[in-house]
């Protein structure tokens, strides 16, 4: 909800309210209800293979993160080195590096799957 608020209280986005959205969809079901909502709003940036999207992040930009079987994290990208996104982890709107191990790797160590979007470009 950090970022349907933040982005329709801003103008940026018309008014809307995705739930119902439990918070354990992203546990049980394989749809993209999520990321399906960002898709509408904002532009997804293309990402060459290899490439951490954490490269082409610029400020205003979105960053969604896969946490179980979908897409179900987002951030807003601050600048450079930063996002601030609803940790559940710290119970609270936080600010993090933009390369933060519990948000870009998988407990494997393998890179946990991310997209980039822009928001300004529709």
């Amino acid at each position: 909800m950090l970022l349907v608020r933040c982005f329709v209280d801003t103008g940026i986005v018309p008014p809307l309210d995705p739930r119902p959205y439990s918070p354990q969809w992203l546990l049980h079901r394989d749809e993209e209800k999520f990321l399906d909502i960002v898709r509408r709003f904002a532009t997804e940036k293309e990402v060459s293979p290899g490439v951490p999207a954490e490269a082409l992040a610029k400020a205003g930009d979105v960053i969604v993160y896969r946490f179980g079987r979908c897409f179900a994290h987002g951030a807003i990208v601050l600048d450079s080195g930063h996002v601030i996104h609803a940790w559940k982890l710290e119970g609270c709107v936080t600010i993090s590096p933009l390369n933060d191990i519990a948000l870009t790797q998988l407990a494997s160590g393998r890179p946990r799957p991310r997209k980039l979007f822009d928001c300004w470009a529709k």
